[in-house]
């Protein structure tokens, strides 16, 4: 019985990704299995995630994978892994997620935390917003009391904004 499930689960890492379909297909290589023999290639093995996050693995990132009835022709990639930009130090019951470049979001005990390493953060196609207490405001809203704002200076006030957002 131990044997069997051995069959079943294996190791390898990622050496190329095809994200372009319906399902992403990895090329995985699994070390050699003892003295004499070589490392093992395996071409478009279908990676399974889970619903809602996506992801590409990084060429070298670790995977497990499931040999269907022990048929490693048969593999499935059930779980990844990147150990140099998995972030570290996180307590029980934090989660988030991360990029190869240590780009982060994490939901924790002090609440959210975004560390997009200076790039920009971009939302796309909504109207509204919500701010504290549930209140909604539209992006039009800010936008407009953006470009009139203006700011007192010695006793004057200045004229609207020369940072137009357009």
């Amino acid at each position: 019985m131990m044997r069997e499930l051995l069959r079943m689960i294996g190791f390898g890492k990622v050496t190329k990704a095809n994200d372009a379909g319906e399902l992403q297909y990895l090329q995985i290589t699994q070390g050699a299995l003892g003295k004499g023999f070589n490392d093992r290639v395996m071409d478009d093995v279908v990676r399974i995630s889970e619903f809602g996050f996506v992801s590409v693995p990084p060429i070298n990132a670790e995977v497990l994978l499931l040999h269907r009835g022990g048929d490693r022709s048969q593999s499935l990639v059930i779980g990844t892994s990147h150990r140099p930009s998995r972030p570290r130090n996180l307590k029980p019951g934090d989660s988030g997620f991360h990029d190869v470049r240590s780009a982060k979001v994490l939901l924790t005990e002090n609440g959210l935390e975004a560390d997009l390493k200076g790039k920009p953060a971009r939302i796309v196609a909504t109207d509204i917003v919500l701010v504290v207490d549930g209140v909604e405001i539209s992006l039009k809203a800010i936008h407009d009391a953006y470009n009139a704002h203006k700011h007192p200076v010695s006793g004057a006030t200045t004229g609207v904004t020369d940072h137009l957002l357009s």
